[in-house]
């Protein structure tokens, strides 16, 4: 069996050029946060994503710059396991994965009930499986991702969910909530409007967390203060990329060093200028599942010997 991360080390999961899929272990310099990959800027988002920056770095946190609009996109990373894909190939999060304190949570939509068993087997945790968004929120090219309107807060022990969610199927949440939530934050109605739940949730040693919140989402911010975690505010509102389809969690990503994100084979910046041009392609962890699902031999007893 495969373990994640291990001291200063990683496992990478991506595509070869062959189709088949690799895991590798990649070795990080320590250091006490991650790093976060923040989305490139435009015109008409720069004063916003300059905002959101200053309040991840008020932290600590170093920053780099990538050219892709939705870093969240191009891959996703739980109990020590990344997954991306070679060029050419998709893969990545696409908002559909949520990570929790030993689970993951998705939705049907997204991944689909017979998926959990894969990414179980993949991430090493429970996977649960929402109903599919599409029966609240109608269908639309971010209907299935799940962290447009829901989110964990796993040090807290906190699940961040809208409530116009959760009355559509109560005994599951209710359910959910007893197997993966010591508190439960509702995200009203209005706040989910303009994706909330949607915030990149950062460790921190000295805080146990924090929880980067657009601050145009008042409710939901004095809500969470009230559990105590800690909340990092823009002073900018993030709204010119709400229009996109997305929100501050899908602009950003963490990763635990240069060393990882060179191993996915993904391009960085240390200078925003420098990823100025960006494009606006998207990657999606359900052709990775689709890949698994080819190649029984990585997902079942028979784990692939590593690369590289």
């Amino acid at each position: 069996m495969i373990v994640g991360q291990t001291g200063n080390s990683v496992v990478v999961y991506r595509f070869d050029k062959g189709g088949s899929i690799s895991p590798r272990r990649v070795y990080f310099e320590p250091a006490p946060l991650p790093s976060v990959l923040l989305a490139h800027s435009h015109e008409s988002d720069e004063m916003e994503l300059d905002a959101f920056r200053d309040a991840i770095e008020g932290y600590g946190y170093p920053v780099f710059y990538s050219k892709a609009h939705w870093p969240r996109d191009r891959y996703f990373h739980h109990n020590g396991f990344y997954v991306t894909a070679a060029p050419g190939r998709r893969a990545g999060e696409g908002g559909g994965l949520v990570s929790g304190a030993g689970f993951i949570l998705t939705n049907e939509g997204f991944a689909g009930k017979d998926a959990a068993g894969l990414l179980s087997n993949l991430f090493g945790v429970r996977v649960e499986v929402a109903g599919s968004l599409a029966s609240v929120y109608g269908k639309g090219t971010i209907r299935d991702h799940t962290d447009m309107h829901a989110n964990h807060l796993p040090v807290s022990g906190i699940s961040v969910i809208a409530r116009r969610w959760y009355e559509n199927n109560p005994e599951w949440f209710d359910g959910y909530f007893s197997r993966s939530a010591d508190r439960v934050v509702f995200v009203s109605d209005e706040d989910d409007d303009t994706y909330a739940a949607n915030f990149p949730v950062l460790p921190h040693p000295g805080h146990g967390e924090v929880a980067i919140v657009n601050n145009i989402n008042g409710k939901l911010i004095q809500d969470l203060r009230k559990e105590g975690v800690e909340v990092g505010i823009p002073n900018e509102p993030f709204t010119d990329r709400l229009k996109f389809q997305g929100g501050m969690r899908c602009s950003c990503n963490t990763f635990h060093g240069p060393e990882v994100l060179d191993a996915m084979g993904i391009t960085y910046y240390e200078n925003g200028n420098d990823a100025y041009e960006g494009d606006m392609s998207h990657f999606f962890l359900k052709d990775f599942l689709r890949a698994l699902a080819e190649e029984s031999a990585y997902y079942f007893d028979n784990r692939p010997r590593f690369v590289g």
